[in-house]
């Protein structure tokens, strides 16, 4: 062999004889040699484009070599900034070499531009809302604030239920890297939040078309739901009748906690009501609501 593990020959030879000892040598000579770079096996953007100083890091890349498991990466990173006025340009370098040293050279240009940058976002809140910290305003807030008139700010928090109802405008000033960036944000206080009750409407009263007491959080009990309740102070009394019109249960100021239970006595030792359809009156005392009634189906699972 010649030059190591880069470039050698290897010389196989091969003896043909006979039984008279006649014999013959054959040669073959193999030339070994590296002659192929390394190559990159990772994603890999040749040109970044970016603004206002927001340079990202180099990327780690890797490299494969068809003989060699050592590789070296020199990196270099060379930059303009300092002659150029404004947009400027980073050149970054990787050399690779394997042990041949045969040499792969990948570059990647990164083109820095100074602009001054204006954003907008819009924001809404109901008056009932909790306060509102500026910081949560923007993605990210490193800047100072510009409020409007009219906007109550305590210890950085905007109070919707102390701000009129209207539209504002807040300003965010900041720098980025020889950059202003601008942020405005559009902030609209409304009351779309407060609802004004009815509170002898029967359309805000929901009542339970089924009882399933399985204990599987749905259905479980006997539930008269009042819609947009608000300040309405009902008293909810409650007449459960089976078909045979007797009455079966009964509450005053139902808590929407019955699952079928029995009241002792009424059917035997049973502790609970045999399944079926049931018969119910509910009357909502404060209101000018006359009784409402309906069937209900309770089940024995």
């Amino acid at each position: 062999s010649d030059g190591g593990s880069c470039a050698e020959i290897i010389t196989r030879t091969y003896r043909v004889s006979d039984t008279c000892n006649n014999f013959i040598d054959v040669v073959q000579l193999i030339n070994v040699r590296d002659e192929i770079t390394p190559e990159l096996i990772s994603d890999f953007e040749p040109v970044v484009e970016v603004f206002c100083g927001e340079v990202p890091s180099a990327p780690e890349l890797m490299f494969i070599d068809n003989c060699d498991s050592e590789i070296t990466i020199n990196y270099t990173e060379t930059s303009n900034e300092e002659t150029s006025p404004m947009d400027y340009t980073i050149l970054r370098t990787w050399q690779v070499l394997d042990v041949c040293m045969n040499e792969t050279i990948v570059n990647q240009v990164v083109n820095v531009v100074i602009e001054d940058s204006v954003e907008s976002f819009s924001r809404s809140y109901c008056i009932d809302d909790s306060d509102v910290h500026l910081d949560s305003l923007l993605p990210t807030q490193n800047g100072t604030w510009i409020i409007p008139e009219g906007i109550v700010v305590e210890n950085g928090f905007i109070k919707p239920s102390l701000t009129p109802i209207g539209e504002y405008s807040f300003v965010n000033n900041s720098t980025l890297g020889n950059c202003n960036v601008t942020n405005i944000v559009d902030i609209i206080i409304h009351d779309d939040c407060v609802i004004t009750p009815n509170c002898d409407s029967k359309e805000n009263v929901k009542i339970s078309k089924v009882v399933t007491p399985n204990g599987d959080g749905s259905n479980d009990f006997f539930n008269v739901a009042l819609i947009y309740q608000g300040d309405c102070e009902f008293v909810i009394d409650v007449q459960i009748f089976n078909r045979w019109g007797n009455l079966v249960y009964e509450i005053e100021n139902y808590q929407n906690d019955w699952s079928g239970e029995s009241p002792k006595a009424a059917f035997g030792n049973a502790n609970r009501l045999p399944a079926g359809t049931y018969y119910y009156i509910v009357s909502l005392n404060n209101s000018s609501l006359k009784p409402i009634q309906g069937y209900i189906y309770l089940s024995s699972e």
